[in-house]
């Protein structure tokens, strides 16, 4: 007899219930003519050596053996079969599995097991044998919605660089939508026991396909309060709170026995297209090992470890039927796993042994930011998503009470986890049912459950896939149904993260005399779609007008878009705490389909423009469903924020392009603007350049502070000496790219410069461009651009 790996400290107890009987299920090779269960004795004598059939009388003083699927040998499941070929192609050819060749033998007592598998191996015409593992109680067992506001798994992703935050699936983001509270959807829960009148649940009208009611009620009840709990204003609120049909199988059959084969066929069998079925059990898994060597016993696996289950699953996903499956409570590593034939089948990058049941395979993680996989869940690269394994609040039914009105405020592990899932499916397929007009199969699901998901830790070594963000899944591209409200960075920018320079927006326009019609004149249809230099330099004393432009390029038109302008003077880095606030407008709406819509006047009073000369504009557009993000300002800012702020989001603008004439006499223009530091934090290096696009014979230096022009690459460009130690000037090429080299920034440094330009008198009639930028580790973080016209 081989010896176990020892289990984990703190494993559960793996005591089997009152009544269970331990079962070798066996699969006999195909082709092979199917005997009826009593022959079967008669069938082996015949079918191997004398040896073998006198090892196995030894293991077997008599055969109790019984159908694994009676259902196909009724025919059944012959329909269901043929349907799963039609609906997924690459079940065909697999081939499907003969259900009809799966039997069950009991084992008697005081037999090993393990050596009555290696007994029943011997004959030639078996397939695979292995021991079926004993039902495992659940990792937990505890035995106007007033509750809601404790059910923090409900709630938002976090920012990714906000650390300790608690960051979830966001499922409010999309009960705003029809179908995201999962309306219309049909889910089963396939456990051991369940409170089913409790007062969330009652309304449901839940009634169980097959099986006993049996076991770890309060399990059951907390699974169904996180998928399903009514908005009834009675306690908790579940993830699809309308759910239109609630269901469950029990895992104890009508025997009394525990086979979750057969429970997975009982709920098929009553399940359509696009239906959830969420397992909630977990398998031990003993392999077949030589006689005398260890025995890679594992604990806590994806119950399709099993042979027979992975085939009812896999039949289950090539009906379109959505599976969701726990990945285990013992911290298993399912990368080294090996089935009964010695396959590693939960490894994805093994060609032969890997196999893809369909599944969903959800592992549970820590629920603050950044996500970290918890203790007990099982872990490897066939895990799909996770979800809160903690600090999850729901139903209970709590022995000593006895209520209907019991609530859990810590339910944990990949039982939790699982259920999340399971909610997030629904609301996924309620969602596409709504808007694409169809359910989605079990693959698409999957996909689409991964579209701007939260990832783990990036220092965790162990895998447990990604956690869904319903908010960027509702306003994600297969989907797109939330308003996705952007202001251009450049003429080109279609709302999308990019590398490109973030300070010309052609979407901010100020001017010295209102427009009558700003949607007229500036909006789609005007011509104007696509200019950068309208609007004009500041004049001190005279009242100017903002209008801030925007597109839709969401699913859903946007109301009260609130549009806020803030002023900087021009600078190389426009940290948050250079802005000013100019002022704010509303939107009535900005219509989906990405037309380009003006807002209304944006008065900014003479009194408040302190100077003559160029600014830089910085925008933000809100809405409720498209918020705009808070800038990281005060304690909170570091540099990390906020170029994650200026990279990441859509609606967030600068227009930081300048307008400048030549002096008619000179043919000169001298260009002000700034070199900052970081505001808020010291950055050892920032690199300086002048893009310059000047005509040949042109001159152009740059005027900077004596300590900046000292701290700049020497020996490149000619510098004069600072006078009485205050300015550098630095000559620099007109027509090319000047890197300066980097310097040190300290926190809140504001260098003032001055570019000064001469146009020979032959090219003094065209337009120029020229660049002042700013970058950080090789990547853009801010310019100044300025467009050098003829003389007025």
């Amino acid at each position: 007899m081989s010896a176990r790996r020892p289990r984990k400290p703190g494993a559960r107890d793996r005591t089997p219930p009152p009544g269970y009987h331990p079962y070798i299920v066996v699969k006999f090779e195909p082709n092979l003519g199917r005997p009826h269960a009593q022959d079967i004795p008669t069938w082996l004598r015949h079918s191997s050596s004398i040896d073998a059939w006198e090892e196995l009388e030894t293991w077997l003083p008599e055969f109790r053996i019984q159908d694994v699927f009676p259902g196909a040998v009724e025919g059944k499941l012959a329909g269901l079969v043929e349907l799963a070929k039609q609906r997924d192609p690459s079940y065909a050819k697999l081939p499907p599995p003969r259900f009809e060749d799966y039997f069950r033998i009991a084992i008697p007592p005081r037999v090993d097991g393990a050596e009555l598998v290696r007994a029943i191996r011997r004959f030639d015409v078996v397939e695979l044998a292995y021991v079926e593992p004993p039902p495992l109680p659940p990792p937990v067992d505890e035995s106007d919605d007033p509750e809601a506001a404790k059910q923090f798994f409900l709630g938002a992703a976090a920012d990714p660089t906000a650390s300790g935050a608690w960051s979830s699936i966001d499922a409010r983001a999309a009960w705003d939508y029809d179908g995201g509270d999962g309306a219309k959807q049909a889910f089963v829960d396939l456990e051991r026991g369940w409170l089913l009148d409790h007062d969330d649940l009652d309304e449901h009208g839940i009634s169980i396909i097959s099986g006993l009611n049996e076991l770890y009620p309060s399990h059951g009840t907390s699974v169904l309060g996180i998928v399903a709990a009514r908005d009834n204003k009675i306690g908790c609120i579940g993830i699809a709170p309308a759910v239109a049909s609630v269901r469950v199988v029990g895992q104890c059959r009508s025997t009394g026995e525990y086979h979750v084969d057969e429970a997975i066929q009982s709920a098929i069998e009553n399940m359509a297209f696009g239906d959830v079925l969420l397992i909630e059990a977990d398998s031990d898994f003993e392999p077949e090992s030589p006689p005398g060597a260890p025995c890679d016993f594992y604990y806590g696996l994806p119950v399709e470890i099993q042979d027979a289950v992975f085939q009812m699953i896999r039949l289950a996903t090539a009906l379109g039927i959505v599976v969701i499956e726990a990945a285990g409570d013992d911290h298993e590593n399912l990368d080294v796993v090996k089935d009964a034939l010695g396959n590693k089948v939960f490894d994805r990058s093994d060609p032969i042994g890997f196999r893809d049941s369909g599944a969903i395979v959800v592992g549970a993680a820590s629920s603050t930011q950044p996500h970290r996989s918890l203790g007990k869940s099982s872990y490897g690269n066939r895990v799909d998503f996770f979800a809160w394994g903690e600090n999850v609040y729901t139903l209970a039914d709590d022995p000593a009470t006895a209520g209907k009105s019991d609530y859990e405020t810590n339910f944990e592990d990949t039982s939790a986890a699982a259920a999340i899932i399971a909610g997030a499916a629904l609301v996924v397929q309620g969602l596409a049912e709504e808007s694409l007009k169809r359910r989605l199969g079990p693959w698409q699901l999957r996909e689409l459950l991964a579209e701007g998901a939260t990832i783990l830790d990036p220092a965790e070594t162990e895998k447990l896939g990604v956690m869904p963000n319903l908010r960027a899944i509702v306003s994600g591209g297969t989907l797109n149904l939330a308003p996705d409200v952007y202001v251009r960075d450049f003429v080109c920018d279609v709302g999308n993260p990019h590398e490109e320079f973030v300070s010309a927006s052609p979407d901010v326009i100020v001017t010295a005399i209102a427009v009558t019609d700003p949607q007229a004149a500036y909006g789609e249809g005007s011509g104007t779609e696509e200019l950068e230099t309208i609007g004009s330099s500041v004049t001190r004393g005279v009242d100017h007008h903002v209008y801030v432009r925007m597109r839709n390029r969401g699913g859903s038109d946007a109301e009260n878009v609130e549009a806020t302008v803030y002023w900087a003077e021009p600078a190389t880095l426009l940290t948050p705490d250079s802005w000013n606030l100019l002022g704010s407008t509303i939107l009535p709406k900005v219509p989906a389909g990405d037309a380009l819509t003006v807002s209304n006047d944006i008065a900014w009073p003479a009194a408040s423009i302190p100077a003559d000369g160029h600014y830089c504009f910085v925008v933000t557009v809100h809405h409720a469903k498209d918020p705009a993000p808070l800038p990281p300002t005060g304690s909170s800012f570091d540099w990390s924020q906020f170029e994650a702020y200026i990279r990441r989001n859509n609606n967030v603008t600068w227009r930081n392009f300048n307008v400048a004439s030549l002096d008619a006499t000179t043919g000169e223009a001298v260009l002000g603007f700034q070199f900052a530091g970081a505001g808020e934090e010291d950055i050892p290096w920032f690199g300086i350049e002048v893009i310059g696009r000047l005509p040949r014979g042109s001159k152009l230096t740059l005027e900077v502070p004596g300590a900046l022009g000292r701290a700049l690459r020497p020996g490149l460009f000619a510098a004069q000496p600072a006078k009485n130690g205050e300015m550098a000037v630095v000559q620099l090429v007109p027509w090319a790219t000047n890197r300066l080299g980097e310097v040190p920034m300290g926190r809140g440094v504001r260098h003032r410069a001055k570019l000064h330009v001469w146009i020979p008198p032959e090219a003094r009639g065209g337009r120029h461009r020229l660049h002042a930028r700013q970058t950080f580790k090789g990547r853009e973080v801010g310019r100044v651009s300025w467009l050098i016209e003829p003389p007025k």
